[in-house]
Order: structure tokens, then C-alpha cells, then sequence
């Protein structure tokens, strides 16, 4: 894809792939480390999937690095465990060699699957402590509620049911809306009753006494085009940041980019969980956020969008990107880190005579085969609609949490936090 295609300049496409590629593979370098660090033979460490671009051997007998013609993804390959017939491909015979991966005890084994979880982990602490000792810290509280920023039309259902800018709406359906992820709930719940009627907690303050008063509002989501409940307003999250504090010694700063860590942790791990319980959010359907599933080319515009803005934002980008691909990868579903590492466990767990290597490799195969459908939509998803994003919450949002900063430009801020109206 090319960066006018994508909007953005060759330049900052290039930095956008090189820190999408550079988090790949350091996830990869840490399966590949944990590996060769406990003496396992490893065929291949490869940036990429594809035909392969460049490749060598740093030794005669050691693995092969290879950089391949797609950038977004990476594996370490290992020699197999089984020697097969070329024809048929049925097991011949187990081979009983002990630095091949699947003959090492659980905990070798576990340690080189779980490597590149923790060299993201890793990777985004020190992406942390970059931002930290050069642009200090500053701690981000989400308040309760979500605030109407504004009303498309005179006419809509909000505006006709009395809403006005700067109401506070903290609860829908008797739901309170408590987190970071207010704006996704209320959303959902919009969409997901149109021509029924929400009711909604709303707080408004008088501008002249100051005082908060509390009120119910009954409103009937009218139907949008797309099938999906509207009541045409359009929101902010409320948020409180604290002072900004510069670290005045090395433990301050290390102490500062584990809280930065565990933040930006947090936050995804949220997003990742209202996707498990809504699916609808994966495919942006009638219960999800409007976004869907980000895949590689909207992944690539963020990154070259920051690029275009300010490229120590990409620092921050890279963060994102890093705990995104080990929180994902920690899924116990196989063909991920976790799911393997799952399988792993339950074979040790079994005696020898009811572990099947056939089911084993039959679940991987079609647990694969899910996941590279998903790809494909996520990929097709980018190029007809590659302005949303999953569950309304973009990596740009998520690095800023990193970042625990407005970017220097208001507006745009304003416009990062708002969810797609509702």
C-alpha cells in the first residue's frame, strides 16, 4: 500500500512500518532468546511472513534470519519432533533428541513460549521510561459519566428530550457509566435500542450558582442508515490529570514508567475485554462500538498520522503497539502464545499413551485457519473504512494514555476522545 494511498507521506509511512516491524520483532527476539538461552535448536528467526527478501546464517549450523516480503508479522521456527514419510506425511517415528522444544520439560518450554510476551512487556517499560525522563508523568483519573460536547441538529432526539452541551450523563438504563469505556457502554446501549425508549441519569450545573443538579431524560434513539439506534449527540470523556512531576533520580524514573506501564495495561486490557464479552466490537455490528477490528493498513496510517504530528509520539505508539501484541498473544486460543502454552500444560498433564499429536495439530490448524480469516476481514476492513477503529478506542487514544499528556493541539485531542456520534 502506498503512502499516498494511506494519506501520508513515504517518510512517515517508513517510520510507521519500521516501528510496527520493530515491535514484531522483538516479540519474536524473545522467543528466539529464551530458546537459544536454555540450549534449544532453532531452525529460523523471520522478520515477516512471505517470500523471503534477504537471509543468512551467522553460523554454519546455527538458525537462519530471514526478512520476508510482508513486514506485519514474524515466527520463529523450530526442527520438528517426528520424522515424517515426504508422501504422506504421517509420523514415521518420534525423535527422541533433547534440545528440540517439544522433548524439554514444561517450565523450558513454557519459558520459550511465554519469551515474547515479556520482551513486549519489556520493550514497553523502557518506551515508558524514554517518555517519562524527558517529558515527566502525569497521572490521568477518568471521572464518572460521559459530557455532551455538542447536538447535530435541533431536531434530534437528544436535543428534542432536553439535553444540552455540557450535561453529564452518568448513567443509561440504570447502568452507571463508571470507567474509561463510558462512551463505548453508552454508545452500545444507543445502538442497540433504536425506536425503544433510554432512559439516562444526566447532571447539569448552573452556570451562574455553580450548583450540580440531577435529572432523569427519557430519549427514543431514532434509526440511522446503517440499522443501528442514534440520538445525535456527540461526546467526551471526562477526564482529570494531576501535575506533572519530572523524575529527579533513576529509581523515580523507573518507579514512574512501571505505573505508565501498567496504565496503558490496563486501558488495553479493557478494550480487550468489552470485545470478548461483545464480539459485535471485532466487527463493528449493531452491539459494537462502530469500529471493528484494526488490522495492519489502519494500524500503519496511525502510526504515520503521529509521525506527520510529532515523531516522539512514536514512541509512545511503539508502546501501544507492544502491549497490544502480548496482551493478544496471552489469549489461551491456539495458534497464540497463550493457547499453545495452554495445549502445552494439558499434554503434561496427561499420561503419555492419551497425548495425540494428530488432535493436537488438527486444533492448531484450524485455530490458524480462524485466525488468518480474521486477518483478512481486518484487512478489507482498513481499506473500505480505514477511519474506525476497534470498540471506538484507537492507538492513538491508547498512547496518549502512555503519554499521560494533551498533544499540543486542543482541537484535535477533542477530536481523538470523541466516540462516533451518537
Amino acid at each position: 500500500v502506498s503512502g499516498t494511498a494511506l494519506g501520508a507521506s513515504p517518510v512517515d509511512l517508513a517510520l510507521s512500518v519500521g516501528v510496527m516491524t520493530s515491535v514484531v520483532a522483538f516479540h519474536e527476539f524473545g522467543h528466539f532468546f529464551a530458546a537459544v538461552a536454555q540450549g534449544i535448536k532453532v531452525s529460523s528467526f523471520n522478520v515477516g511472513i512471505g517470500p523471503k527478501l534477504l537471509s543468512f546464517n551467522a553460523t554454519e549450523d546455527g538458525p537462519e534470519f530471514n526478512l520476508r516480503g510482508f513486514l506485519a508479522g514474524g515466527y520463529v521456527s523450530f526442527p520438528p519432533s517426528a520424522e515424517r514419510d515426504p508422501k504422506t506425511g504421517k509420523v514415521i517415528k518420534e525423535l527422541d533428541d533433547p534440545d528440540l522444544l517439544e522433548n524439554r520439560p514444561l517450565p523450558q518450554r513454557a519459558l520459550v513460549i511465554s519469551g515474547g510476551v515479556m520482551a513486549n512487556f519489556i520493550l514497553t517499560f523502557f518506551c515508558a521510561l524514554t517518555l517519562v525522563s524527558s517529558q515527566g508523568y502525569t497521572e490521568t483519573k477518568y471521572l464518572p459519566g460521559v459530557e455532551v460536547s455538542g447536538l447535530l441538529s435541533d431536531t434530534a432526539p437528544a436535543a428534542t428530550a432536553g439535553l444540552k452541551p455540557g450535561d453529564v450523563i452518568l448513567a443509561v438504563d440504570g447502568t452507571p457509566l463508571q470507567d474509561s469505556f463510558a462512551p463505548q457502554k453508552f454508545s452500545q446501549s444507543v445502538r442497540e435500542h433504536p425506536l425503544q425508549t433510554v432512559f439516562l441519569e444526566v447532571q447539569r450545573q448552573d452556570p451562574s450558582t455553580g450548583e450540580k443538579k440531577l435529572f432523569p431524560v427519557r430519549v427514543r434513539p431514532e434509526l440511522n442508515p446503517k440499522g443501528r439506534g442514534s440520538i445525535g449527540v456527540a461526546m467526551t470523556r471526562r477526564v482529570e490529570r494531576s501535575p506533572r512531576v519530572f523524575p529527579t533520580s533513576p529509581g523515580q524514573s523507573a518507579e514512574l514508567a512501571a505505573k505508565l506501564t501498567y496504565g496503558l495495561t490496563r486501558e488495553i486490557a479493557g478494550a480487550l475485554g468489552q470485545a470478548i464479552q461483545n464480539p459485535a466490537m471485532l466487527f463493528g455490528g449493531p452491539g459494537g462500538g462502530g469500529g471493528g477490528v484494526q488490522g495492519p493498513v489502519a494500524i500503519l496510517k496511525e502510526g504515520a498520522a503521529l509521525a506527520k504530528e510529532d515523531r516522539t509520539a512514536l514512541i509512545a505508539f511503539a508502546a501501544s503497539l507492544s502491549v497490544n501484541l502480548a496482551l493478544v498473544n496471552s489469549l489461551p486460543f491456539p495458534g497464540l502464545d497463550g493457547g499453545q502454552l495452554l495445549i502445552a500444560t494439558i499434554e503434561s498433564l496427561l499420561p503419555e499413551q492419551a497425548r495425540s499429536r494428530k488432535i493436537r495439530e488438527g486444533v492448531t490448524a484450524v485455530a490458524f485457519s480462524l485466525l488468518s480469516l480474521l486477518s483478512l476481514y481486518a484487512l478489507f476492513a482498513d481499506i473500505l473504512a480505514p477511519k474506525e477503529t476497534m470498540a471506538g478506542s484507537s492507538i492513538a487514544r491508547k498512547q496518549q494514555v502512555l503519554q499521560q499528556q494533551p498533544p499540543p493541539q486542543p482541537q484535535q485531542q477533542q477530536q481523538q476522545q470523541q466516540p462516533p456520534p451518537q
